[in-house]
């Protein structure tokens, strides 16, 4: 045991290096995110403008905005893993990663893992600047803030095997591209990524909060902002239901591609 978490902390760390010497690519993430971030804050408050003090569904300016900065966060933090695997798959580089000692989905998580965290504490230090510049406060507290956290993690496992899923895919396809950019026109949707959930009719609210996509980051700001301990344990047991359903479908169809896999004849 002692051994594997050396190991796992080995990838973990070595991933995070190699990713950090590209600081050109981070900045440039960096500066698009913050593009999007203006354009959104400009673009409600235009709505909002219309009627001053007016609260949508409950929400004011600064919650609906607030929202779709955090969850554009976590957007600009995701790693390409659709690609990675599509790309380790037609290529043949799987060869590889099946010789490791590490299985290759708990690879993958910690080499993605290290790229996340490292660039949500820079996207979420922008938003927490640009909260204070041009948004001011809202009510907060400690309950809210470690619920936050704990949605948070789950809705980074619930992105990374979604995305993790689709890509897999490639080994029954010629290229899973297709299934990557419509599970991710889904994401954007459900997720609360173009539109507030707040602002969509109530049945396509019920569709959202039935699919893991809303799990995967709104709902961490909807604790964020207003702490129940019924609406955090609500939110809390759809993400590990659809953590588990996740890895499940993650485990069954690698497990059911490996048999299945060539390589050099073999």
């Amino acid at each position: 045991m002692q051994k594997q978490l050396r190991q796992y902390r080995w990838v973990f760390s070595i991933a995070y290096k190699n990713y950090t010497v590209y600081i050109h690519d981070i900045i440039g993430i960096n500066v698009v995110y913050l593009l999007r971030l203006l354009v959104i804050i400009f673009f409600y408050k235009a709505i909002y403008a219309i009627n001053p003090g007016a609260m949508i569904n409950g929400y004011s300016l600064e919650q609906v905005t607030w929202a779709l900065i955090f969850v554009q966060a976590i957007v600009a933090s995701k790693s390409r893993i659709p690609d990675e695997v599509n790309i380790d798959i037609k290529t043949g580089k799987i060869a590889i990663y099946l010789l490791n000692p590490i299985n290759y989905i708990s690879y993958k998580f910690l080499e993605s893992f290290s790229k996340i965290i490292y660039n949500l504490i820079i996207s979420l230090s922008i938003w927490l600047i640009l909260w204070f510049l041009i948004l001011w406060s809202i009510p907060l507290s400690v309950w809210g803030i470690l619920g936050w956290i704990v949605l948070l993690l789950g809705g980074v496992l619930i992105s990374f095997f979604g995305y993790f899923m689709v890509g897999l895919l490639a080994f029954y396809t010629e290229d899973a591209d297709s299934f990557r950019l419509l599970y991710s026109k889904i994401d954007l949707l459900l997720g609360g990524n173009i539109l507030p959930i707040p602002f969509m009719p109530l049945f396509l609210q019920s569709i959202a909060f039935a699919s893991p996509f809303v799990y995967a980051g709104y709902t961490a700001w909807l604790i964020f902002t207003h702490f129940t301990l019924h609406t955090f344990f609500s939110y809390l047991g759809m993400q590990i239901l659809w953590i588990v359903i996740l890895i499940g479908l993650c485990h069954l169809i690698y497990i059911q591609a490996r048999k299945k896999l060539t390589i050099n004849w073999w």
